[in-house]
């Protein structure tokens, strides 16, 4: 068969043979396809005998897929990356030295994009103190930030896990009302804290604007000579309050020792029947002045009821102007001594009475004693002047009292004594023992040889002198002890008959008219 078939024939003798041909492969470096083709042993080219001895080439077959792949083959460097590759030059896709768990350095890919280079990354130690490369910190090395850096008001900032970020709990916002960060307070919250535990004595603590500190601007510290705080007053500063502002009539108004209250003892109130304030008098309290004083003869001084500041008169007398005024008992115009009106108008007897009311020790003094012997005397319509019989340590009956030559009589008229001298003899005529009112002597609390007796404030001795060191402090207290007389007796032990006890105790008084 001619030209069917190919063959190789050798001659004769001969001993050459013709080698078979190879299959050649490559890649088109234009196309980047790989390429086939058959090549004889000489070259690229093989001579093939034809039955006819003919000579043909076969040439070259380029074919555009291997014969044992069906697409374009990877290709490692075109910078992109092709499965089965990781990387490809500079594309990593999105990986990096830190991202592969490294503290810096450049990322790079294998020469066969099978792989990642790190040769040039590089490992810092997060721990030693010291920030480096990536690193935001380490340890106490925060290169430079504050928790101000990080949008804080204060606190303390400190570095976080793996060196990568910052651990802002030690931080603090002022004004959320949290104390957080470096804060001492925020905003109402003090923490239980007070002007008190901060050193002051009053006032309202609060919290400074940037939450570091505590605002003491309203805190106070009574003594200083200053208001401040809660304070109403400190010393002699009183912010402009009187007695009157603080709804008195009179008087100087002071601070207290608090300094938030005012003390008010100094100030009066005119109407309350006692001279406070800067009142003379008051209703029937007049003190020590008489109408004597006021240049009468007798009568019962009360106080002008306008302002507390001046005498009412009108209840004084002056004997001898023919008419019956004050105490006078009788008033004829005359200083006939031996007719049936006596020269003082006051009428032939002194009255004498123990009082219904009952008294601890202290008077405010021997002149508060007196005070309340006329308020008695003048409620219950006695005219004249009334004493206490009481002494101190340097007055007694017997140094001020007037000493009468007509005769002493109780208020249900019964004679005590003729006269003075009858009445410091040491044996009265009847014991004094009806009131002002004419009732009988109330019973007191004293212990006085057990108690139940009808015992009478005195320390004065049957001559009317003092008996001095035992009078409640010259009736100033009701601390100590004193001296008491006896009503329902008639000698000597009617003014003095027990001592000693306590000042505390309640026991009437004696009055003398005068």
């Amino acid at each position: 068969m001619m030209g069917s078939a190919s063959a190789s024939v050798a001659g004769c003798g001969d001993d050459a043979t013709t080698p078979p041909q190879t299959q050649g492969t490559g890649v088109d470096p234009t196309t980047g396809l790989a390429t086939t083709g058959a090549e004889g042993s000489g070259g690229s080219e093989a001579a093939t005998e034809s039955g006819q001895g003919s000579t043909t080439g076969s040439a070259d077959t380029t074919v555009g897929v291997a014969s044992d792949s069906t697409g374009p083959a990877t290709a490692c460097g075109n910078a992109m990356i092709e499965d089965p590759e990781v990387c490809d030059g500079t594309e990593l896709d999105g990986q990096t030295c830190w991202s592969l768990g490294f503290d810096d350095g450049r990322l790079g890919c294998a020469a066969d994009c099978s792989s990642f280079d790190q040769s040039g990354c590089v490992m810092f130690s997060c721990g030693d103190n010291l920030a480096e490369g990536r690193e935001l910190c380490d340890g106490t090395d925060l290169a430079g930030v504050t928790c101000a850096d990080e949008g804080f008001d204060s606190g303390t900032l400190v570095c976080g896990e793996r060196c990568a970020s910052f651990d802002t709990s030690g931080c603090g916002t002022c004004g959320n009302v949290v104390v957080d960060g470096a804060e001492a307070c925020d905003d109402i919250v003090l923490f239980g804290q007070t002007c008190v535990t901060q050193g002051f004595d009053n006032g309202d603590l609060a919290c400074n604007a940037d939450c570091l500190d505590f605002d003491t601007s309203g805190c106070g510290v009574c003594g200083n000579g200053v208001i401040d705080g809660a304070e109403s007053c400190d010393e002699a500063l009183l912010g402009g309050s009187t007695c009157l502002t603080e709804g008195f009539d009179s008087g100087v108004l002071a601070c207290a020792g608090n300094c938030i209250d005012f003390e008010t003892e100094g100030c009066g109130l005119c109407g309350n029947g006692v001279i406070d304030g800067d009142e003379l008098c008051d209703g029937t309290d007049v003190g020590v002045a008489t109408c004597v004083g006021q240049g009468f003869d007798s009568g019962a001084l009360t106080c002008q009821a306008a302002g507390c500041g001046g005498y009412d008169t009108s209840g004084c007398g002056v004997c001898g102007n023919m008419i019956v005024d004050g105490f006078e008992a009788c008033d004829d115009g005359n200083m006939d001594d031996t007719d049936d009106c006596p020269n003082d108008c006051l009428g032939p007897d002194r009255i004498v009475f123990v009082s219904s009311v009952m008294f601890n020790g202290d008077f405010g003094g021997l002149a508060g004693a007196d005070a309340q012997c006329q308020a008695l005397a003048v409620a219950a319509g006695l005219p004249g002047t009334f004493l206490v019989w009481m002494s101190t340590d340097t007055e007694s009956p017997a140094t001020r009292m007037t000493q009468s030559p007509v005769p002493y009589v109780r208020t249900d008229g019964v004679v005590v004594a003729p006269n003075w001298a009858g009445l410091i003899d040491g044996n009265l005529d009847a014991p004094i023992n009806v009131t002002e009112l004419g009732g009988p002597v109330p019973i007191g609390n004293t212990n006085c040889a057990g108690g139940g007796f009808p015992t009478v404030w005195t320390s004065t001795n049957s001559l009317g002198a003092s008996q001095i060191g035992s009078n409640c402090s010259n009736w100033t207290s009701n601390v100590g002890g004193s001296r008491w007389g006896r009503a329902d007796e008639t000698g000597g032990s009617w003014t003095s008959w027990c001592s000693g006890g306590q000042c505390d105790w309640l026991s009437p008084i004696y009055c003398v008219q005068q």
